[in-house]
């Protein structure tokens, strides 16, 4: 068998066995996931500009670094996961700042041109008056940190598991406490990205399913007491 093969049947199951272990984890990331895709299904089947159109492509390129980054935490590599989170909440901002101006939007398909432009960066900044931006800003800077540029993310959650069997070197790991509590920041996370992108589509969703945008909110209430504690599993356990 290929060696890409092999690499893949090793991560596919390093996955399976970490589900299995925690169904009621499954239980809730299935949740989060099938709330989020409810609004975007809503958008999809609205009448959109050519704008609010390419707009919604984007949004589902936000949807998809999300579901790459829980692979990759799942898989132990953290500081890849981390790093598409903080993607995912920079292109969510930029949506928000392209659906206020079309300005902003043009200024946005020359940003290879301006992005060093005074006027590109002042344009492209979150709303600190806006409760959920602020709450991804922290996000976005908690994921460049450990994420973009942090590198020994995964490396520092490594813990002593054991010994050898001759019991002459310790083994150290990163053990599934750390990938749980990682999962609790990705869902903390994941929910008000769409938030911030469902305001855009706000008029064309509630034409075709004014439902659908509550969903978001409510979940948030309902998964908060289990975020918080998914985010603190395994700590001050005894080694």
């Amino acid at each position: 068998m290929s060696e890409i093969l092999e690499i893949w049947k090793t991560k596919d199951a390093g996955i399976r066995s970490f589900l299995k272990t925690y169904p009621q984890l499954l239980d809730m990331l299935n949740g989060l996931i099938v709330v989020a895709k409810v609004p975007i299904s809503a958008a999809y089947d609205s009448d959109l500009t050519s704008e609010q159109a390419f707009l919604l492509q984007l949004w589902v390129a936000i949807y998809k670094y999300q579901e790459d980054s829980l692979f990759l935490i799942m898989s132990k590599r953290f500081d890849s996961g981390f790093a598409l989170l903080r993607m995912a909440a920079e292109l969510a901002r930029d949506i928000v700042r392209m659906s206020e101006d079309n300005v902003n939007y043009e200024m946005w398909q020359k940003k290879n041109e301006l992005n060093r432009e005074e006027c590109y960066k002042q344009t492209f900044r979150f709303n600190q008056k806006n409760q959920i931006e602020r709450f991804v800003f922290k996000q976005y800077n908690l994921f460049s940190n450990w994420g973009v540029h942090g590198h020994l993310t995964a490396i520092s959650q490594r813990e002593h598991v054991g010994e050898t069997d001759d019991g002459r070197f310790a083994q150290i790991a990163i053990p599934e406490e750390a990938v749980v509590r990682n999962i609790g920041l990705w869902m903390a996370s994941y929910l008000p990205l769409h938030q911030m992108c469902q305001k855009v589509f706000e008029n064309a969703i509630s034409r075709h399913s004014p439902e659908a945008l509550t969903m978001l909110s409510k979940m948030i209430v309902v998964s908060g007491d289990v975020i918080k504690i998914t985010c603190k599993y395994g700590r001050g356990r005894k080694q």
